[in-house]
């Protein structure tokens, strides 16, 4: 990890080591404690990703003129037309 020091203390640095984290924004530098994300998987939260996947799936399916008219669709309900 790269870091830069100066007499009142740390002014660049971006990594993380041990249990922290460096990084920098519009205040300055800081470090943090590095945090894992919970994953709870509860069934309602694996239904939810079940049907958003059978969702992603009919998107992908999609036929090029099916999407086109989907596209269609769009853009005159907001107001732009495009062909």
């Amino acid at each position: 990890m790269k870091v830069k020091f100066s007499g009142v203390g740390i002014t660049d640095g971006r990594n993380k080591f041990g249990g922290s984290v460096a990084s920098r924004n519009t205040f300055g530098a800081y470090i943090r404690n590095k945090v894992t994300p919970v994953n709870p998987q509860t069934p309602s939260q694996s239904a939810v990703r079940a049907v958003f996947a059978d969702i992603s799936q009919s998107w992908r399916d999609l036929t090029q003129g099916e999407d086109g008219a989907k596209t269609n669709r769009h853009c005159y309900s907001c107001g732009r037309i495009s062909n």
